[in-house]
């Protein structure tokens, strides 16, 4: 994957963010809750806090995910504005 202008990184936090607190609220309306590790079998999971409080691996995760998104997306011809980030 081609690396993004930097000036899309702010954008890319903001978003990772969002892919995280989405993630996390599902599995708490699918009845998952806060564990110290993932227990599948009592629906809980070590990720289910606050974004700011994943480890820096845990957060890249995220951005991965974020990023392959932008790159598809102007690798189809996709323009992205920034205005404040």
């Amino acid at each position: 994957m081609k690396a993004l202008p930097t000036e899309l990184e702010g954008l890319v936090e903001i978003l990772a963010r969002n892919v995280h607190d989405q993630w996390a609220q599902e599995r708490q309306r699918q009845g998952w809750t806060w564990g110290k590790r993932r227990d599948d079998s009592k629906n809980e999971h070590p990720g289910i806090v606050p974004y700011d409080m994943l480890s820096e691996d845990e957060k890249e995760v995220d951005r991965v995910t974020v990023r392959a998104v932008i790159s598809s997306l102007l690798a189809h011809g996709a323009t992205i504005t920034i205005d404040g980030c």
